[in-house]
């Protein structure tokens, strides 16, 4: 006669009832810088290679580099130091935003905003 030798087995099930982190999208489309900050609170250094610049987050600070064409910014509470080539634009939609920024000629860019309490300005050498 065979017998069967039945083994317990302990399952343990985890439930998250909670937000995860978003990691953030980072592209270079066409020669152009896109970062969404969906998660929000990136530090990052990154190259726009002379195209344009494009952040969308919040309370994120950033290095760009690479003589940027514009910067596109939507966003809050953003800090971002900026490396601009000749006849730069920047562009912000959101409000306590903070860009300081350089260009290979020190022409200022020329900057467009909707929202408050944004500053713009030369960075410090």
């Amino acid at each position: 006669m065979s017998r069967s030798v039945i083994k317990p087995t302990l399952v343990l099930v985890a439930l998250y009832c909670g937000s995860m982190a978003v990691s953030p999208t980072v592209a270079q489309v066409a020669g152009n810088l896109e970062l969404e900050g969906t998660g929000n609170k990136i530090t990052a250094t990154l190259d726009c290679a002379g195209g344009n610049a494009t952040v969308k987050g919040s309370a994120n600070e950033l290095t760009i580099t690479g003589k940027c064409s514009s910067l596109k910014l939507n966003g809050t509470g953003n800090k971002i130091t900026i490396e601009f080539g000749p006849a730069a634009k920047v562009d912000i939609n959101g409000t306590k935003n903070t860009i300081f920024w350089t260009s290979t000629n020190g022409t200022p860019p020329t900057v467009t905003y909707v929202g408050t309490a944004n500053v713009v300005a030369p960075r410090e050498q």
